[in-house]
């Protein structure tokens, strides 16, 4: 049987998760079924009364477009080991996706440890992650006395410092900090994670847990830059949205705090078109919903069949008509049109990652080349 955990039963999957997940601390482990699965959604498959695997459903609030909207994020997928590979997960999928549909939610996602387990439920790459290794900067004593100097000269009217958010300081420091993110963000990317006051008290909980710290630049006293880290032992840095030109005097900043010659970024804002391996996947759950936040470069329509096993509801020939400001889809009672897409091959083409079939006509592709993709998705938790 599949279903809801109750609220009062959810902490009844905690075995299963320290079970699969076991690289997890005890500290984080217990504050997420103490306080952050009160917010979740918990699917479980049951045999015999016996919890044998789960999904759990976070929900997290995104700016798709200038449009806030919450998107369930897929965490915490596990069933046991002697009941894998029997199909349970196909199950569970098809339970929660359809269940998605549903609600009317256009889309969600998830963080894969291998895509191949989710690309035949219709999941794609959506985004890269900003990934580098930050090496500080070492003035050897031989250094050229009039290099030393312009060096001097270029921090000399600058007051630089990093402030590292508190239980006490909290409310004053996020207060600032939120502005400065959200526009910074609205402008380099089309779907983020909203940060706002709920997304750093949950980020304020699970840095504690791993001794990590949320860190804010300030130079000559205004706000240039944010970034938290995942522990004090080996220190990474899990997210990083700073203005450009004072990102590596923010990392140099870090490598001097921590007292390390290097630093790894995993989340730069600044390199997400760059650098990094593929990191989120999605799948669009509803396309009625979905092709709101879709665009064209002028009006036009199209008659495209999309394939859909899994949401069947998807699957058919539909109507897209298009403006500058959005769109609208709607399904057709009419005979299969001759252009075939999958579901996976336009969630990646509407995220603005993937290409497009090599199938289509030629009239076809012409349209969905005006298609106004959403671009540079930014999101970074993994909780």
């Amino acid at each position: 049987m599949i279903s809801y955990l109750p609220q009062k039963r959810k902490k009844n999957c905690r075995f299963l998760y320290e079970e699969v997940f076991d690289e997890d601390s005890k500290s984080f482990v217990e504050y997420y079924f103490n306080e952050h699965i009160r917010m979740n959604k918990v699917l479980v498959k049951k045999i015999h009364g016996q919890i044998v695997a789960m999904l759990h459903l976070n929900p997290h609030t995104l700016r798709i477009r200038s449009q806030g909207k919450n998107i369930p994020y897929i965490f915490a997928v596990a069933t046991l080991q002697q009941y894998r590979r029997q199909g349970i997960m196909g199950e569970m999928l098809h339970h929660a996706l359809n269940g998605m549909y549903a609600k009317n939610i256009p889309f969600t996602y998830l963080i894969p440890v291998a895509e191949g387990i989710y690309e035949p439920y219709g999941f794609a790459f959506i985004s890269r992650q900003g990934v580098y290794n930050y090496e500080a900067v070492k003035i050897p004593e031989t250094f050229e006395a009039d290099a030393e100097k312009n060096i001097e000269k270029s921090a000399e009217n600058e007051d630089i410092e990093i402030v590292f958010v508190t239980k006490d300081n909290f409310q004053e420091q996020i207060k600032k900090l939120t502005p400065f993110l959200n526009k910074i963000l609205k402008t380099h990317s089309d779907c983020y994670v909203n940060h706002n006051n709920k997304y750093f008290d949950i980020l304020l909980n699970e840095t504690n847990c791993e001794n990590g710290m949320i860190g804010i630049l300030y130079v000559n006293n205004k706000i240039t830059g944010y970034f938290y880290t995942d522990n004090d032992k080996n220190p990474e840095i899990r997210e990083l949205i700073c203005v450009e030109e004072y990102e590596n005097r923010l990392l140099q900043k870090v490598c001097d705090i921590y007292g390390v010659n290097s630093i790894s970024v995993k989340g730069s804002l600044n390199h997400i078109k760059t650098k990094g391996n593929p990191y989120i996947m999605a799948r669009i759950i509803k396309l009625e919903s979905f092709s709101h936040y879709i665009g064209a470069t002028e009006d036009m329509e199209l008659l495209i069949q999309v394939t859909d096993s899994v949401v069947t509801e998807n699957n058919g020939t539909f109507l897209w008509t298009f403006s500058q400001g959005g769109s609208q889809i709607l399904k057709q009672d009419q005979p299969e049109a001759t252009d075939r897409i999958h579901i996976g091959e336009l969630t990646a083409w509407l995220f603005g990652y993937g290409k497009l079939p090599s199938g289509l006509t030629k009239e076809i592709k012409k349209k969905m080349e005006k298609i106004i993709p959403i671009k540079n998705v930014y999101i970074n938790d993994e909780v």
